[in-house]
C-alpha cells in the first residue's frame, strides 16, 4: 500500500514539474509573440529557377503595374515592421538597390523581381531603412531517384507520369495567370489547396522507393533542410524583445507548406493567414 501511494505521489510531482516546465518553457522564450505572414509567390522576373516554372508575363506592362500597386495596397495593411526576403542570409547587393531606390523613390527603375516590385514598394512606404533576407542557398540533388528512375521500369513510368502530370498543372497555372489580376492570382496560390498540392510533389518523389537505392530522399532532405535554415534565419531576425512585432515573408510558393508549418509549431510565433489581406 506505501509502494504505491509513493509511486502515485512521486508520479503527481513528475507530471506537475512536467506541465510547470511546459508552461515556463512556451511563455518565457520571447516576451511576446511575433506576428508572422507568409506571401508565397512565383518569380516574376521569369528566372527559370525552379524544376517547374509559372510563365509571368511582363510585369513590368502598364495594367500589370497598376494590380501589382493594388496587391501592395492590400499588403499594407498588414503593417509589417520587417520585410523578409529570399535572398541569401546576409546578403548586401539587393539591401543596397533598395537604399538607392529610397534616394530618389523612382518606381520606373525597379526590376521585374518580385522583391522589389513588392517588397521595395512596402518596405518603403512604410518607412523601412532595410529588408531581411534569410535563404540558404542549397540545391536539390535527385541524381539517385534519376538512377533508379533509369533501373527500374515500374518506378521510371511512375516518375515520368508525375512529371507530365505537374508539367499539365503549370500549364494549367499559367492559363490562370493570364486570366488573372496580380492579387486573384496570388490569392490561388496562397490557398491552403495549392499549397499543399505543391508540397505533396516531394512526397510522391518519396513514394518511390528501391531495395538497394534511397532515391529522391536524399534531395528531399535537402529541401527540407534548407527550409529548416530559413526559419532558423527567421529566428535570428526576429526581435522577440519588440512588442508589435509583425514580419511579412515574401518567398517562393513552394517553400511555404514548411515553413508554414514550422511557424505554426513554434510557441514564439502567432501564424497570420495573407488570405486574411489579399483574399477579397
Amino acid at each position: 500500500m506505501y509502494l504505491k501511494t509513493s509511486i502515485i505521489r512521486s508520479w503527481t510531482k513528475l507530471s506537475l514539474c512536467s506541465c510547470l516546465l511546459f508552461t515556463s518553457f512556451s511563455t518565457t522564450y520571447g516576451q511576446s509573440k511575433v506576428e508572422v505572414s507568409i506571401l508565397g509567390v512565383h518569380h516574376f522576373h521569369n528566372p527559370g529557377a525552379d524544376m517547374f516554372n509559372i510563365h509571368q508575363d511582363d510585369i513590368k506592362a502598364p495594367q500589370r503595374q497598376k494590380e501589382v500597386l493594388e496587391l501592395v495596397n492590400q499588403l499594407l495593411e498588414f503593417q509589417p515592421t520587417k520585410v523578409v526576403i529570399e535572398k541569401a542570409y546576409g546578403d548586401t547587393i539587393r539591401q543596397k538597390r533598395y537604399l538607392a531606390f529610397l534616394d530618389h523613390l523612382n518606381e520606373e527603375e525597379l526590376s521585374a523581381n518580385e522583391i522589389e516590385q513588392v517588397g521595395f514598394r512596402i518596405a518603403a512606404q512604410l518607412g523601412h531603412k532595410a529588408l531581411y533576407p534569410f535563404d540558404y542557398r542549397q540545391g536539390m540533388d535527385l541524381k539517385e531517384l534519376e538512377k533508379l528512375a533509369e533501373s527500374d521500369p515500374k518506378i521510371g513510368a511512375k516518375f515520368q507520369g508525375m512529371m507530365q502530370e505537374v508539367g499539365g498543372f503549370i500549364q494549367g497555372v499559367n492559363d490562370t495567370l493570364q486570366k488573372s489580376t496580380m492579387s486573384d492570382f496570388l490569392s490561388f496560390m496562397n490557398s491552403q489547396e495549392s499549397v499543399d498540392l505543391n508540397h505533396q510533389l516531394y512526397l510522391q518523389m518519396l513514394q518511390m522507393t528501391g531495395e538497394d537505392s534511397y532515391g529522391a530522399s536524399q534531395g528531399v532532405t535537402e529541401w527540407y533542410g534548407r527550409n529548416i535554415r530559413m526559419f532558423y534565419n527567421l529566428n535570428r531576425i526576429a526581435d522577440f524583445d519588440a512588442e508589435g512585432e509583425r514580419i511579412l515573408i515574401i518567398v517562393g510558393q513552394g517553400h511555404k507548406a514548411i515553413l508554414q508549418d514550422l511557424i505554426e509549431d513554434a510557441a514564439y510565433y502567432e501564424y497570420i493567414d495573407i488570405l486574411d489581406y489579399i483574399d477579397e
